[in-house]
């Protein structure tokens, strides 16, 4: 699987299936302050307009990643997983959204 590097951070454009998705964003918050309820995760067609624009994530300081999901199917199952868990989430997502984004929760970002 190839992965792009974008400010330091994994953000990979090959669809991924649930499992290894799963891996990589638990492996991504673990590694930058595991605390689950400190994290937030969404479904978008375009994560850089919700990141960075609806949620106000800054692109340098703060700590965000985002996978493009196999199928939107896959995308709600691991939104589920990991809210089940007691990660933030907001508003429903529309359907057939396939990228999941997760970013650190700071006083600069909008929930």
């Amino acid at each position: 699987m190839e992965a792009e590097l974008f400010g330091g951070f994994d953000i990979t454009r090959v669809p991924m299936p649930e499992r290894p998705m799963k891996q990589r964003i638990s492996s991504f918050v673990r590694s930058n302050g595991g605390d689950l309820g400190g994290w937030y995760i969404g479904l978008a067609g375009d994560p850089d307009r919700d990141l960075f624009r609806a949620h106000r994530v800054n692109r340098t300081f703060d700590t965000y990643t985002y996978f493009m999901a196999d199928e939107p199917r896959t995308a709600r199952r691991v939104k589920r997983f990991y809210v089940e868990r007691g990660m933030c989430d907001g508003e429903r997502s529309p359907p057939g959204e396939n990228w999941v984004y997760v970013y650190h929760i700071t006083k600069g970002t909008r929930q």
